[in-house]
């Protein structure tokens, strides 16, 4: 059951010049539908019940703007920017407002949080990391230099799952677009700008790199190469201690969407071809992409899937 309540605001100014809209958004839900895990001596994993209430709140803002609008020299340049930002939370679960650990769910949190242990770099050959591989292999820990270096949250120099942290959300933080057009004469240009920012994925593709799955090429430790990137690889081995660890990424990007350039025939070169539109043009879809995401595609392909297809066309428009 869902219950929303809305506000909006259009606007314009200097002869519409300048408009738009803002929207502002609350919405609460109850008895949500979520998978809850069982304990396998149960016979079954997991089941569904209505267990859930969460909320959502937002704001949602586009704004258009003509730069120019000129009609004697027919040239025209508009640009329109939109911007969504969405707090999404966990209210209360089956036992009100008490976190499901096991779940991964918490209070004032998305539904999709992550929450495991957090990769603080890679032990390097020097007197303070080697102090600590120490410490933390006297309480239970195979920890050796060159491999993961684990957040201790409690301080009591053992790493277990105690030590675990929100390291994030698969929800971003906001999300919006720009789109610019011009015309000129006969010419028209139009590029689509999109971003998602505050994000996280969770890349599993960042593990192959191994064992058995040895052909993901990495920054990855050795005496020489002391980095903090990814731990050194070790023979006979399927993953690296902790490797899960290195699959949370910040899948924020950047993306040019569109990018297209046209030319449309005068009016006298029409009415000889008996046109009354005759317009010439390339297109690029999703040409350029940037982010810090170290996979195949933050949007299209988070993991081991077809990442987002990149597209170059021309083409001709014509009406009789």
């Amino acid at each position: 059951k869902t219950r929303q309540a809305n506000a909006g605001l259009d606007f314009g100014f200097f002869d519409n010049r300048i408009s738009g809209s803002a929207d502002f958004y609350i919405q609460n839900t109850t008895d949500l539908l979520l998978e809850r895990q069982l304990p396998n001596a149960s016979g079954f994993s997991s089941i569904v019940e209505n267990i859930g209430s969460t909320r959502n709140k937002g704001v949602e803002v586009s704004l258009r703007g003509v730069v120019i609008d000129n009609p004697k020299h027919k040239f025209k340049w508009v640009n329109q920017l939109t911007f969504t930002r969405n707090k999404e939370e966990i209210v209360s679960l089956y036992n009100g407002k008490v976190d499901d650990i096991g779940n991964r769910w918490f209070i004032g949190y998305p539904v999709n949080t992550f929450f495991d242990n957090e990769k603080i770099g890679i032990f390097q050959n020097d007197n303070k990391d080697k102090d600590l591989i120490t410490q933390y292999n006297s309480n239970g820990g195979t920890f050796a230099v060159g491999e993961i270096k684990i957040r201790d949250k409690d301080g009591n120099g053992k790493i277990d799952a105690l030590d675990r942290v929100i390291l994030g959300s698969a929800v971003p933080k906001w999300y919006g677009s720009i789109n610019s057009t011009l015309e000129f004469e006969g010419f028209d240009f139009s590029i689509l700008v999109f971003a998602r920012q505050g994000q996280m994925i969770n890349n599993d593709q960042s593990l192959l790199y191994e064992g058995r799955n040895n052909w993901l090429k990495v920054d990855y430790w050795t005496p020489t190469n002391p980095t903090n990137a990814f731990p050194k690889p070790v023979s006979g081995r399927r993953g690296p201690l902790f490797g899960g660890t290195l699959a949370y990424q910040d899948g924020s990007f950047v993306r040019i969407r569109n990018i297209s350039l046209g030319y449309r025939l005068p009016e006298s070169f029409q009415k000889r071809l008996r046109t009354s539109n005759f317009r010439i043009y390339v297109a690029a879809l999703n040409p350029v992409l940037f982010t810090n995401f170290r996979g195949i595609d933050p949007e299209g392909s988070p993991g081991i899937a077809t990442p987002s297809v990149r597209t170059f066309m021309g083409g001709v428009n014509i009406t009789f």
